[in-house]
């Protein structure tokens, strides 16, 4: 089976890397550039936003990844505001990942949406709980809008760029196209995918969670190939085989 993967290169490592282990064939065309913020700027926005015993909610690893960084050079007035916090995370992957910093996780909804994590703080926190949301620029507003409908009064700090990369070569695409399914992790994959060539949206497309699937019904009017339990490797893997065994 050949398997188009989507991200940026360093993210499709680890899944290029299983995925031939397993005896596919793996192509890639990444979609995304991460460019993180400075520690320094996160610094002070963590000082900006925080406020002791707040809820510090993220909706993607990318944002974990960001504050990760800014974290190994932060001065002692933002560690001992971090070390206050609640943390809450959209699913299991982001969860393991602010485990991995040390921290404990106190709030993961059932289902790894913005929306449902929203609700979940709105049914386990005061309205007048400080809520920040760390995140990358242009996030989707579904999280924002729950907490604002909820009474609660959300702040963003946007931590990471997710960039388009140089438009990818004939050859490239070409390869692409041969693909038998594309596997997609955020919807701006999605979005440029159909910008460089709209023929790859219509190949059985297998998305990282619902909100890539949410957005591929509503720009495109098409039902995901397959969603992956979580975004972590092994349910990853288990979404295409499933489509592999499907397709047979």
């Amino acid at each position: 089976m050949r398997i188009c993967l989507t991200r940026s290169a360093e993210d499709n490592a680890p899944l290029n890397r299983l995925l031939s282990e397993r005896g596919h064939d793996v192509c890639e065309l990444p979609t995304a550039e991460i460019r993180f913020d400075t520690p320094v700027s996160i610094h002070k926005g963590l000082r900006a936003l925080l406020t002791e015993h707040g809820v510090v909610a993220f909706t993607s690893r990318y944002g974990v990844r960001a504050l990760a960084s800014a974290l190994q050079e932060a001065p002692t007035d933002v560690l001992d505001l971090i070390q206050t916090q609640r943390w809450a995370a959209v699913g299991q992957a982001t969860e393991e990942a602010l485990v991995t910093l040390g921290f404990s996780v106190v709030l993961k909804p059932s289902v790894a949406t913005g929306t449902q994590l929203a609700h979940a703080i709105g049914e386990r926190f005061a309205c007048a709980t400080n809520v920040v949301h760390i995140a990358g620029r242009h996030a989707r507003p579904e999280f924002k809008e729950v907490l604002h409908r909820l009474g609660f009064r959300p702040q963003t700090l946007e931590v990471y760029s997710n960039e388009q990369p140089t438009s990818p070569s004939a050859a490239t695409l070409h390869i692409a196209g041969q693909a038998d399914v594309i596997y997609v992790a955020a919807p701006s994959a999605i979005d440029r995918l159909h910008r460089w060539r709209p023929a790859l949206i219509d190949k059985p497309l297998i998305c990282i969670g619902p909100t890539t699937a949410q957005h591929l019904r509503e720009t495109r009017s098409l039902d995901a190939a397959a969603i992956a339990a979580s975004a972590r490797l092994q349910d990853v893997v288990e979404a295409i085989e499933s489509c592999a065994r499907e397709s047979l």
